[in-house]
């Protein structure tokens, strides 16, 4: 009977010979919430906070996709990296109340200043 367990922690540790265990997310840290006290809504809570979250991921990516249409009109590429750092501010904050699979990826300055210069270039001011 106790085969399939035995099956089962031999490719547990194949797995982790391969490495495919290192570099997971919370390596290192101690379980969220596990000293509190038992909250029968936990569940609740939980989605409560994560719905707050996407909102606020809603908000900010409209935020990123109307500065990127709108790049053109920032007078200089100081400006745009500025305008960039504070969005990627706002998206960090963000992303660290959601989990992994539903963050939003920070911008990449060099591709939006990229962007700039092209859409300047094209003469859209």
């Amino acid at each position: 009977m106790d085969e399939p367990v035995g099956h089962v922690e031999r490719l547990i540790r194949e797995a982790m010979d391969r490495g495919e265990f290192d570099n997971l997310p919370g390596r290192g840290r101690p379980l969220e919430d596990l000293d509190d006290t038992y909250d029968p809504a936990w569940w609740a809570k939980r989605y409560v906070r994560r719905l707050r979250a996407l909102d606020d991921l809603g908000e900010v990516t409209r935020e990123v996709r109307t500065f990127l249409d709108m790049v053109w009109m920032v007078p200089d590429d100081a400006g745009v990296r500025s305008e960039v750092d504070a969005l990627n501010r706002r998206l960090e904050e963000v992303n660290a109340r959601l989990p992994h699979h539903e963050r939003h990826p920070l911008l990449d300055p060099l591709e939006v200043v990229e962007l700039w210069r092209r859409s300047r270039l094209r003469g859209a001011v």
